[in-house]
């Protein structure tokens, strides 16, 4: 793990209170943005899949612990969503607006599609019909939020690199 991806999971936690807060107190209760799956979808566009992974992972387990409704569903889900981003990252270009956009749909999509899964397995009903109509509106927000959600977390990033200095080279290894 290197020290900018280190940076970025722990600005992640910490602006996931900051965006789920955001989510409702701001966005009408029906079709409201997923801030938490764009910003594991920032995570996966930042980090490699075995950052990416539990980094998703952690932000879900968070949201789990504080709204406790199908505890784990979330966490997981996170986790496939910023994997799918990151394994994405490799065959398409993140540095190109049209690959990084169809990147935060396709890991979106992959997230939403393990939860209702997941809520199906748990015996939570949910039709089919409500959950296209709820991916749909997930996706465009999606599509929508990852240009701002992501600016915020690299410039965060930044900010902490010019605070905390490196002798060497910027990016080394973070553990070694």
């Amino acid at each position: 793990m290197t020290r900018r991806e280190l940076f970025t999971i722990l600005t992640a936690l910490v602006l996931s209170p900051v965006l789920k807060a955001l989510e409702f107190s701001v966005f009408p209760a029906v079709n409201r943005p997923d801030f938490l799956t764009v910003l594991a979808v920032t995570i996966g566009l930042s980090c490699n899949g075995w950052v990416a992974l539990p980094g998703g992972f952690l932000i879900g387990l968070l949201e789990d612990l504080t709204i406790l409704r199908a505890p784990g569903a979330r966490a997981v889900s996170l986790a496939v969503a910023a994997a799918t981003a990151s394994s994405l990252r490799r065959f398409l270009s993140p540095e190109a607006l049209p690959s990084r956009v169809l990147i935060a749909l396709l890991g979106n999509l992959a997230g939403d599609l393990t939860c209702y899964g997941l809520l199906r397995l748990m015996d939570i009903r949910i039709g089919f019909q409500y959950f296209g109509t709820v991916l749909g509106f997930s996706l465009v927000w999606s599509a929508a939020a990852l240009l701002p959600v992501g600016f915020v977390v690299k410039r965060v990033v930044n900010l902490i690199f010019a605070l905390f200095p490196d002798d060497s080279d910027q990016d080394r290894r973070a553990w070694a």
